[in-house]
């Protein structure tokens, strides 16, 4: 009895008050704000606000304290008072959200209004209250300035690219870090086994649904303190978290439990007018619609003691191809987060989330197994019964049909088998400790510490039946791969904020430290006896056993000093030194410097119009970089073989051990102002920001003398250089139409435009002592190398069709050539990388950009009667190119007809094409060509030049203009909370509804199902290229949330 008691006691101890706090908090209109968040300055006692406004918190206060007042879209509002009833906070509308505090470097922290860098931060919590998203990626498109979503195929939990400006130098793939609750992930994309180019993102084993934030640092200018690989930029992910705030209804907890379904559907229908595909009904049949079902719970609260957030969600999404028993992701996920104040000194932070993803993908892309590769090439071919017999015509001769499943027939195209099993642990526990409290002098020091995991344990397996036909797999295949990959974070730093007279400052010092071990083990064996047993140890024949592994560390420490002068001038000054295991032994020293500076213009210039609320000029700089590869900076490196004499050792990689990172450095200027128009026209945002960066030290390959013996591999060398500019603006609008005809909360309005531009050029690839390589992709199609963009379109350029210059008739293709004027001004450049061997000889030039270049997005969000909102996106994205291979190799099986077509008319089929097509020359009696038919000289010219423009024997042909504008998403939801209350309704505190569309239209030149996608996957050296790749889906969710 008297341990119950004792227990009984610490539970009041949580909810027990002395006194009461009462108010109301409204907008700048006087209408009330329901669900706003008040807190007592320095506790963590405060409560939110019921349908009216107001607010009760259970606190007794001694004299004078501070109500802090927050609500999404509003400016935070603090109010001094001594009042224990009838506190009235009016909080004013925030389209920029100056007041919100982001994070802007290691152990660094501002408000966006006194920020001195382009940071760009996504509420992620209330984007999903009125939409579903399968994955990080349909949460950011089109919703951050000058970064680029690119899904790579319509698989599910299949990989995108996240190109952050102009894309951060030679080196790397381009993305950036991205750390969740300050621990380093693994974001690659993974696939040991051959499923035709896709792989599965690391990243889909995020659930959405936990994540409160996303904040991005751009570039080097926001990213020096975090170091090396900073260059893309950093992703910073917070989850959610505990609030021990007190409701209206005087729980201090909510449960929230959201039910979703919908459909992915195909985008893209095919058919033979637009695509020329004489399957295209049969690609339509394997392309089918594919269910999406989602639950999520979660229960979060707090005392003032501790704080709490505990959610379990599961997601089963299917893909769009017909066979779902190997085209689906089933995700399962738990989070508890906990926030606990032993002391006032001391609080802890605990993180953790555990994941369980099953996904299949089906076979296809670059794949003689995949239902689109088996549907698109399609030759003609006799036309059998159902009894297997050849169906002949009146004559006497099969009739020929063009026929699907050339290469793998349907049933075995079903049965191939892929899926991957990933077990991941992320969790951290962060320490922050302000020591010296009762020192008034040291008061603010801190000390902070984090340790953090991310732990993952991934199996594939692949099986091909061998009861089924493959034509390479003749008795069927097993393969399973197990990776297993281990990163540590550590952090540990003191912070010390003091004032020397007007001036504030900020003094940190950070220590990282990342510890990453991975290990791999694949087997695959052939030659089953039945499908019945599948086992590996069934398997005959060891066709494949081999092991992965490595232990790489890299880290670094950074001191940082922030300035702030009486809240209207700021300075960042940062210095950060680096270490990795992958630089080299030799190499000097890696340090980042950075420097910031931003001016609150309208704090000190009195001359400004009143409706000015904020002009913000800022000028950045600061440098980052790119670790080399794992084996960059070993001399040598020998592998074992075997061979008829026995094993040994050969040489297989030639190292540099002075070998650094690659080094960018980026200058940033720009500005944000905030105003609010007169005669309650709305609140207007604007952020301009202009960046340029250098990369210098990239490295490159370099071939040593065959006389060193070190020839089996390139050594790599820091010589290469780039550059890359750019530009991005930001606009926001607000406003309350409703209130401009005295109707406040009838119609509100946030309406928001971005634009961003982006260029690089390669410098050089060597430093004078040897000659550079062009680096091509793995089609010779792409190209790095001086003077151009990265992985620019380089080849020869097709002008249109030869003729006879006697008979007129076509003769084949026609290139573009060298002129004299070329050969005289540029003849280095044209022998050494355009493949030109003198004047009239045929040469490769730039074709286009694999990326876009400008980049738009615009959103409108409505909301009627405070309850009901619409809200649309739309996107554009213009100056890229994309090769449609999925046409061009569709000529080797003759199943492209606007090719077949010309040729028929051109008299290549003879002077009675089946096709029925009028034919332009005339025969002789031996079925010669002996001219053009009066009359047709151009009719036949434009189709000769059109068949020539088909020729896929240069890629040229089959580059098009990939530029697109795309409704993203539109969403309808509804918010029943007032419905609720009318009806007296009290056990369900909220509920919503909605109902949500993306990828809804799509409006392009390019002739393939979608201008988005890349057949080898979204981490690979080829960019654009779509070779028979799975378009992404139209998507339909409807949920509904409840909260208790």
């Amino acid at each position: 009895m008297k341990k119950y008691t004792v227990l009984v006691s610490i539970l009041t101890s949580f909810t027990i008050a002395f006194g009461t706090v009462t108010g109301v908090v409204k907008d700048e209109n006087g209408a009330p704000l329901y669900g706003a968040n008040v807190m007592v300055d320095g506790t963590n006692t405060g409560a939110a606000t019921a349908e009216d406004g107001s607010f009760t918190i259970d606190y007794d206060p001694d004299g004078e304290f501070v109500l802090i007042a927050s609500y999404i879209g509003y400016k935070t509002t603090r109010l001094t008072t001594s009042e224990n009833s009838d506190n009235f906070i009016s909080l004013p509308q925030d389209v920029f959200a100056s007041q919100e505090v982001i994070v802007t470097g290691m152990a660094s922290e501002r408000s966006l209004g006194a920020t001195e860098v382009s940071v760009s931060r996504l509420n992620a919590s209330e984007l999903t209250e009125a939409n579903n998203f399968s994955d990080m990626s349909q949460m950011l498109y089109g919703k951050v300035s000058g970064v680029d979503i690119r899904k790579s195929t319509g698989n599910v939990g299949g990989g995108w690219r996240f190109d952050v400006r102009a894309g951060g130098g030679l080196n790397g793939n381009e993305q950036p870090v991205v750390y969740l609750d300050g621990v380093r992930l693994d974001v690659d994309e993974y696939s040991t086994s051959w499923t035709g180019g896709q792989g599965l993102s690391t990243l889909a084993d995020l659930n959405p649904e936990d994540i409160e934030s996303i904040e991005i640092l751009k570039g080097p200018a926001g990213a020096t303190s975090y170091g090396t690989n900073g260059s893309n930029g950093v992703v910073l992910i917070t989850t959610k978290k505990g609030l021990g705030y007190k409701r209206p209804d005087g729980r201090n907890y909510t449960m929230r439990y959201k039910t979703v379904t919908g459909q992915n559907e195909p985008s893209y229908k095919y058919s033979v007018e637009n695509d020329g595909y004489y399957t295209a009904e049969d690609i339509n049949t394997v392309l089918t619609p594919g269910d999406i079902r989602q639950d999520h719970f979660s229960i979060s609260g707090g005392t003032a003691n501790a704080n709490y957030y505990i959610s379990f969600d599961n997601r089963y999404e299917e893909g769009i191809t017909i066979e779902k028993d190997n085209n689906y992701m089933d995700r399962k996920t738990v989070r508890v987060n906990l926030d606990v104040f032993p002391s006032k000194d001391i609080n802890i932070s605990v993180s953790s989330g555990y994941t369980q993803n099953k996904r299949t993908i089906p076979m296809n892309d670059n794949n003689i197994f995949g239902w689109i590769g088996n549907t698109v090439f399609a030759p003609k071919r006799p036309v059998n019964d159902s009894d297997g017999n050849m169906v002949m015509d009146d004559d006497g001769n099969p009739v020929m049909d063009w026929q699907p499943y050339y290469f793998t027939d349907s049933v075995s195209v079903a049965g191939v088998k892929y899926d991957a099993m990933s077990k991941r642990f992320v969790g951290s526990i962060t320490l922050n400790y302000t020591p010296y409290l009762g020192i008034d002098i040291l008061k603010d020091l801190k000390i902070h510490g984090r340790i953090g995991i991310d732990d993952s344990h991934n199996r594939e397996d692949n099986t091909y039946r061998p009861d089924l036909f493959y034509s390479v797999i003749p008795a069927g295949s097993r393969y399973a791969y197990v990776r297993q990959n281990q990163e540590l974070s550590y952090e540990i730093g003191v912070s010390f904020p003091f004032n020397l007279g007007p001036v504030n400052v900020k003094s940190s010092y950070t220590v990282q430290s990342f510890d990453n071990r991975y290990n791999g083990f694949g087997i695959e064996k052939q030659n089953f006896i039945t499908p019945a047993i599948s086992n590996l140890g069934a398997g005959e024949e060891l066709t494949y056993g081999d092991e992965d592994f490595y232990h790489a560390r890299d880290g670094g420490s950074v001191i940082t000093n922030e300035i702030n002068f009486k809240d209207q001038l700021f300075m960042t000054l940062s210095n950060r030194s680096d270490f990795g295991s992958m630089i080299g032994a030799k190499a000097a020293n890696v340090k980042y410097n950075g420097m910031r500076l931003g001016w609150r213009a309208d704090e000190t210039l009195s001359f400004l119009p009143s409706f000015i609320t904020m002009i913000k000029p800022r000028w950045a700089y600061g440098e980052s970089g790119v670790l080399p590869g794992l084996r960059d900076n070993i001399e040598l490196l020998w592998e074992s073989e075997s061979g008829g004499a026995g094993s040994g050792g050969v040489l297989s990689e030639i190292g540099n051990t002075e070998i650094e990172p690659e080094k960018i450095a980026e200058t940033e200027i720009g500005f944000d102002a905030e105003m609010y128009l007169p005669a309650n026209l709305g609140a207007l945002s604007v952020e301009f920001t202009s960046y340029n960066q250098k990369a210098s030290q990239s490295l490159v390959g370099i071939e040593n003398s065959p006389s060193t013996g070190l020839t089996a591999s390139d050594m790599p060398v820091n010589v290469g250089e780039m550059e890359m500019k750019g530009t991005e603006l930001l606009l926001k609008y607000s406003n309350d139409i409703g209130a401009l005809i005295g109707r406040p909360n009838l119609l509100k309005t946030d309406i928001s435009y971005s634009i961003s531009h982006n260029e690089n050029e390669v410098i050089r690839l060597d430093d004078g002592q040897f000659e550079g390589q062009p680096i091509y992709d793995g089609f010779d199609l792409q190209v790095i190398q001086p003077g151009l963009a990265k992985y620019s379109w380089y080849n020869y350029d097709v002008l249109g069709a030869s003729f006879d210059p006697v008979t007129s008739l076509y003769t084949g293709v026609q290139i573009d050539t060298v002129t004299q004027t070329m050969w005289d001004s540029n003849q280095d450049y044209l022998e050494r990388y355009a493949g030109a061997t003198g004047v009239g000889s045929p040469y490769k030039k730039f074709l286009g950009l694999s990326g876009p270049s400008d980049i738009s997005y615009f959103s409108l969000n409505l909301e009627i009667l405070r309850h009901f909102k619409v809200y649309a996106l739309w996107d554009w994205k213009k100056g890229m190119m994309m090769q449609n291979d999925t046409k061009s190799f569709s000529l080797y099986f003759g199943s492209y007809k606007p090719r077949n077509d010309a040729g028929d008319q051109l008299g290549f089929s003879g002077p009675d094409p089946e096709s029925g097509m009028e034919v332009l020359v005339d025969f002789d009696e031996d079925g010669n060509i002996t001219g053009i038919k009066a009359g047709k000289e151009q009719a036949y010219e434009d189709v000769a030049n059109s068949y020539a423009k088909m020729d896929n024997a240069y890629s040229d042909n089959y580059l098009k203009d990939a530029s697109f504008t795309k409704l993203r998403e539109l969403s309808f939801s509804y918010n029943a909370n007032a419905l609720l209350r009318r009806f007296g309704v009290d056990l369900v505190n909220n509920v919503h509804i909605y109902y949500s569309i993306q990828n809804v239209w799509t409006k392009t030149d390019y002739d393939g199902p979608d201008p988005e996608i890349n057949w080898s996957g979204a981490d690979a050296s080829e960019r654009g290229q779509d070779f028979l790749t799975l378009q992404n889906p139209k998507t339909h969710t409807i949920g509904i949330t409840v909260t208790f």
